[in-house]
């Protein structure tokens, strides 16, 4: 299932870009004994940031920093274990053979470790992405719980000023305040004067804060 997913998937072409050069890295290390482990390391990391930064709904850490990079480098230390435990097993194996066989054996053991070590570097980073950088970028994070649904609306439709305003109250402005802080500023509207920015995210509110208040208002208008 992870070859299929490999091969088809839409980010191929960048993964074979990033195994090349892991690769070549490899061919101009060799024969030192630590070539392998900074191919791996070249690939691992080139196609982990490529996944990170081309996510179209964006990607964020799942934990904090240290436990993030505590579990980077715990994956990447058992990428690079597994990788150099397949390698001696397929080197025992071929010295087994009769030497007749050894080079042909040598051969075909090389072509499956790379196969190998692909596979393994796929899984391995697919496998970061999901437990360590699952958060995603967006205004549902970055808006108040409390409003979120109906701010989330109204940020999608730009609803109409003729909705009633109820008056803002101190405990209003400071919830405001710790808005601006949270949100994201990239899906600031820059078309909207502050004030229309404000008066959006206070209708917002008060639909979920008083509903009841914001219906009586609404009658008592029309």
């Amino acid at each position: 299932m992870l070859l299929l997913r490999l091969f088809a998937s839409k980010d191929r072409g960048v993964f074979a870009f990033c195994s090349l050069l892991g690769y070549l890295i490899f061919v101009g290390m060799r024969p030192a004994a630590w070539a392998a482990s900074v191919a791996i390391l070249v690939t691992y990391h080139l196609f982990l940031v490529y996944c990170i930064v081309s996510a179209e709904e964006g990607r964020q850490r799942s934990y904090n920093v240290l436990a993030t990079i505590a579990g980077h480098l715990g994956l990447v230390l058992v990428c690079v274990a597994v990788r150099y435990a397949i390698f001696d097993l397929i080197r025992d194996s071929v010295s087994s053979q009769p030497d007749l066989l050894q080079s042909t054996a040598a051969r075909m053991g090389a072509r499956f470790l790379a196969l190998f070590t692909a596979v393994l570097v796929y899984g391995m980073v697919s496998l970061e992405l999901k437990l360590l950088f699952d958060g995603k970028r967006g205004l549902a994070h970055d808006a108040p719980k409390d409003i979120e649904p109906v701010f989330v609306e109204m940020s999608a439709k730009l609803r109409s000023r003729d909705e009633p305003l109820l008056a803002a109250t101190g405990a209003d402005h400071n919830e405001w305040v710790q808005y601006c802080k949270r949100r994201n500023a990239k899906y600031y509207n820059p078309t909207l004067s502050p004030k229309d920015d404000f008066e959006q995210w206070l209708r917002a509110r008060g639909k979920t804060q008083f509903p009841i208040a914001q219906s009586e208002a609404g009658l008592a208008a029309d």
